[in-house]
This record gives structure tokens, sequence and C-alpha cells, in this order.
């Protein structure tokens, strides 16, 4: 029986149209072509698989077929577009067996889901007076659970801004960023065991400053909530370790948490 394909891509030179790191799709069946939501498909990439992808839904091994790299396993192909000379881009895929297409349903296929290495993110533990600040989270890998507004941090971007920003988008609202309050490893992997996320997550402490709290990109509600409640909510696993801790040892005045997230 043959096995399902995973083709994430790894690396992208040049400027593909299409294509971006962490993007990926599926062979399933041996033939069976099934895209991420939202993910477009390009025939340049396509043309490159062509030749392996039957030869390893089949199991053979990327050895045997002279595709394997010491970057890791599976098997690695490359786009034939020669972006030096057409002004496109040339795309290096990574073709990994037994992963499981449902897990992509309802995830947006970007640089966050299926990274080709470990993303940065930020959070804050913003205080508002006795009130704390929680969003709803619209998108995986926390949908529907309540958390700490934050989000990744861009390239050339310091982690304080980063949260300044994410909290401006995410909530309409300023704040003044503290010190570091936890520290998180994120994995989550798929049935196949696949990584499906993996981040870095830095959390501050953090002081509204001024803005009507509304929800924006990324959160489904964003509310101000009195402190010894927050506990109440259905809060996502980190957010609900570091509530315990800081709560339990003051929120202005507790040392560095540091937690694991998935496995």
């Amino acid at each position: 029986m043959a096995q399902t394909l995973k083709i994430e891509v790894v690396k992208v030179m040049g400027s593909c149209p299409v294509y971006r790191e962490g993007d990926c799709f599926y062979i399933e069946d041996g033939y069976r072509l099934r895209p991420g939501p939202g993910q477009a498909l390009c025939m340049h990439g396509l043309s490159s698989l062509m030749p392996y992808y039957a030869a390893l839904s089949r199991g053979i091994r990327p050895e045997e077929l002279g595709l394997a790299s010491a970057a890791g396993p599976g098997a690695y192909l490359q786009c034939p577009d020669p972006c030096a000379y057409t002004g496109g881009g040339t795309v290096i895929f990574r073709v990994l067996p037994g992963a499981a297409s449902h897990v992509l349903e309802g995830v947006r296929s970007s640089s966050r889901a299926y990274p080709a290495r470990p993303l940065v993110g930020v959070g804050g533990v913003v205080l508002k007076g006795e009130e704390l600040l929680l969003v709803r989270r619209s998108a995986p890998p926390s949908q529907g659970l309540w958390s700490f507004p934050g989000g990744g941090v861009e390239i050339g971007e310091e982690l304080a801004e980063a949260l300044k920003r994410e909290v401006r988008e995410e909530c309409g609202i300023s704040i003044e960023v503290g010190r570091i309050v936890g520290v998180f490893d994120l994995i989550y992997r798929d049935p196949g065991g696949g990584v499906a996320y993996h981040y870095l997550l830095v959390d501050f402490l953090a002081s509204y400053l001024e803005g009507d709290l509304r929800a924006g990109s990324d959160v489904a509600d964003a509310v101000w909530v009195p402190c010894r409640e927050a506990l109440k909510f259905d809060l996502a696993e980190g957010a609900r370790q570091l509530l315990m801790f800081l709560q339990g040892s003051g929120l202005k005045n507790s040392d560095l948490f540091y937690g694991r997230i998935g496995t």
C-alpha cells in the first residue's frame, strides 16, 4: 500500500510567486494530490517530483534514489527554475513519508505551520490595574482557547517591539513592555510524527498605556478580566501554566518560569 507523502518547502531562492518556506502539500494513495487550505501549486515544482513520487510513496529509501541529505530525514528535490537567469524562484522541497493530510484541515498554509526551523514568538501578560488581558485564538494551534496576546517575531524586529506590534494588531491598544517572566518550548506533532508547529515562546510582563480594546487579527475575542478570575477561562496549556505560576509567586515579583508544551 502506498504511503502518504508530505512535501514541504524548506528553502526558496530568488522570488517565487507561489511558495513560501514552511508551505506544504500531500500526495495520498500514491497518486492523489492534496494541497493544504489556500495553497496554490506550481507546475515547475511538480515536475521535479514526477520522477520520484511513485517510488518514495512505495517505501524506496531516499538514499537509493540519490535524494538523501545530511540536512535531515526525507528526500530533497529542487524546482528546475534557474532563478539566476529567469528572475524567478528556485524551491527546495523535502519529501517525508507517513504523514497525515487531515491535520491541515483548518490550518492556514503559512510559514508558521510545518516550519523549516523553530520560530520565535512573544506573548504579553498585560495588566491594567487589577485586570488581565486575554484573547481567544481563531487559528491553530490554540484555536478556540484563551491565551495571552502575542505572535511571531519578524525579521529585524526586537522582542519587545514585536510584542507591542502584536498587541496593537490583535487588541488595538498600546502597551509598555516590562521584563521576561516565562519561556516555553512549544512543539506540536501530527499523527504521522511530523512537527506541525515548533515555537520558542518568550512571555513578558506588560502594562496597558492607551487605546480601546477590540478583537483584531488572529483573535476571535479580547477581554479584560479580573486577575483572580482568569483561571476560570478555557486557557491554552502554556497560558494556564504561566498564570498559575505567576499567581502563586506574585504577578510582579516572580522568578523566570520555564515550561514545555506538546511533544
